[in-house]
């Protein structure tokens, strides 16, 4: 298989940008206060969200991105070998190396990242790539970069599912900070070309309300050919 295409890097405009959106989504979730409050609804959105498209997926080795305090990896972790909990907060990561300290028959991997890149996984290592109730914040750049680090980082045949924002589909300019939700400028169609140019496979995206906004989000599951 030829080796995945990267992005350019960002002109220098872009790049303030990409760089811009990292610290605010590092900032905005920086209390813990907002973990507490989403940790309440995670099993009824586990039960008729996630569970239902995922089900299928070999999670040998997968990836949890913006793992946030863990309340995805603790729904996670029972079907896992191996887990890598990523996270741009390294209070997040803290909290979950605590969470987590009598896991015995799981390899968890800890790291804060740079908010854009997954340098630290090897090429090939990942048989699913999960987020959820994060990249939906995410800038269109930030995206970008995280799909083809997917491609990377991928074994052939695995899947990922993540839950990304559509409000750029009609407000693709917008300030996420200023948007319902604090949902980026990413749509579905971004999400399916970023896909396309990095090898990956759609395999299906599924237009989803948050709250009372009708289609603000996105379930995109995909798949790395092989």
């Amino acid at each position: 298989m030829p080796p995945t295409p990267h992005p350019p890097p960002p002109p220098p405009n872009e790049h303030s940008r990409l760089t811009k959106n990292v610290e605010e989504t590092r900032n905005s979730h920086s209390q813990s206060r907002y973990f507490a409050n989403a940790e309440q609804y995670m099993d009824v959105q586990w039960r008729a969200k996630i569970e239902p498209r995922i089900r299928d997926g070999d999670f040998s080795s997968t990836l949890d991105l913006a793992c946030g305090h863990g309340r995805n990896a603790a729904k996670l972790l029972p079907m896992c070998k191996e887990l890598w909990l990523v996270d741009v907060n390294d209070h997040c990561i803290e909290a979950c190396r605590k969470r987590f300290v009598d896991a015995q028959t799981v390899a968890i991997h800890y790291h804060v990242n740079d908010g854009c890149s997954l340098s630290f996984i090897p090429d090939g290592r990942l048989t699913f790539v999960y987020s959820w109730d994060a990249m939906v914040h995410f800038d269109t750049l930030v995206v970008e970069r995280y799909i083809h680090e997917f491609a990377r980082v991928m074994a052939p045949g695995a899947r990922g599912f993540i839950h990304h924002s559509n409000y750029g589909a009609a407000h693709p300019d917008s300030n996420w900070l200023d948007n319902p939700h604090w949902r980026s400028n990413t749509s579905r169609d971004d999400v399916a070309r970023y896909m396309t140019a990095a090898g990956l496979e759609i395999v299906s995206q599924e237009l989803m309300p948050w709250g009372h906004d009708a289609d603000l989000d996105c379930l995109t599951r995909f798949r790395k050919p092989g």
